[in-house]
């Protein structure tokens, strides 16, 4: 039996629109422009905010010559940019495609040939060391471990020596290390 409202009621632009991720993001921006869409550690960004960056993205792809069709691995955080390239990848016409930076490197090599990715976003990783007192080591002696014992795309670019900053419970601040990275002492390796 057909429902109430598949009868006498023809789909028209008057009662019909379908809500995609970039209509959301395009109207949500208009209507709400001000409120915020992103909170994390320190940044507060609003929905045109965001969505001035989804564009700005988008731009980026296209001027990159990512186009319709086109597949764009990334490889991310959960964290302002992952928002962004939700939005900002499809708005230049291609396909995104999430990687798991957990993921074994072989299960991401097949999965950037699978996908035919013609471009890769991914977040270099920092790493953050607290030296017990005493201790001597330098940026490039942890750069040469992490290249023995792990996956060449999780080896950090840059290491950071100072505190961890910590919650009363002990648990590491990772949000605070992220905001860190951009105004920290790094030594590039």
């Amino acid at each position: 039996m057909p429902s109430i409202y598949d009868t006498d009621l023809p789909r028209t632009p008057a009662n019909h629109a379908p809500l995609t991720p970039l209509a959301f993001i395009q109207r949500t921006a208009e209507v709400y422009s001000q409120r915020l869409a992103i909170v994390h550690g320190a940044l507060r960004q609003t929905w045109a905010e965001t969505c001035a960056r989804c564009r700005r993205l988008a731009s980026a792809l296209r001027r990159a010559g990512i186009g319709k069709h086109d597949t764009v691995a990334v490889m991310l955080p959960n964290t302002p940019p992952m928002v962004e390239a939700h939005f900002g990848i499809p708005m230049a016409g291609a396909v995104l495609n999430a990687l798991n930076p957990r993921l074994v490197p072989e299960a991401v090599a097949f999965m950037l040939d699978h996908g035919e990715a013609k471009a890769v976003v991914v977040d270099p990783p920092c790493a953050f060391v607290e030296l017990k007192s005493g201790a001597e080591v330098t940026g490039a002696d942890i750069v040469a471990h992490c290249k023995r014992h792990l996956a060449g795309f999780k080896v950090p670019r840059a290491v950071v020596f100072g505190e961890l900053p910590k919650t009363s419970t002990g648990k590491i601040q990772k949000f605070a290390l992220r905001q860190q990275v951009g105004s920290a002492a790094a030594i590039d390796v």
